[in-house]
């Protein structure tokens, strides 16, 4: 988390509520702050945080389920980030990169209607 620096805004909590899986909140970090005794503390942007921490039907959450848009040292094998418009992938030990070609689609609507 100290290694995220000028990106943290950039990095996502995904919370999964307790009771209700269909549902996926998520938050961006706010700030990191790294203390003398090598302590780090991520601040969550609000009113985000509070909002996932209270909401209604039994849906809160206070932990999240996995955290994104990391910095590349984050990575474990097999994973992958897209930073900007570059992707960065951390290959599994049994990975051959020779000849490594990597295929991205473009999307140039979403959704279209009138």
């Amino acid at each position: 988390a100290a290694a995220w620096g000028a990106g943290a805004p950039r990095v996502e909590m995904v919370y999964t509520a307790q009771g209700s899986p269909w549902t996926e909140s998520r938050c961006t970090v706010e700030n990191v702050t790294q203390g003398a005794g090598g302590q780090v503390a991520v601040y969550m942007k609000q009113p985000c945080f509070s909002l996932i921490q209270n909401k209604a039907c039994g849906q809160s959450t206070h932990a999240p389920a996995h955290i994104e848009h990391t910095t590349a040292a984050d990575l474990a094998p097999g994973e992958w980030l897209l930073n900007g418009t570059t992707a960065v992938y951390s290959p599994l030990p049994t990975d051959s990169l020779a000849g490594f070609v990597a295929t991205t689609p473009v999307l140039e609507a979403l959704l279209t209607g009138t």
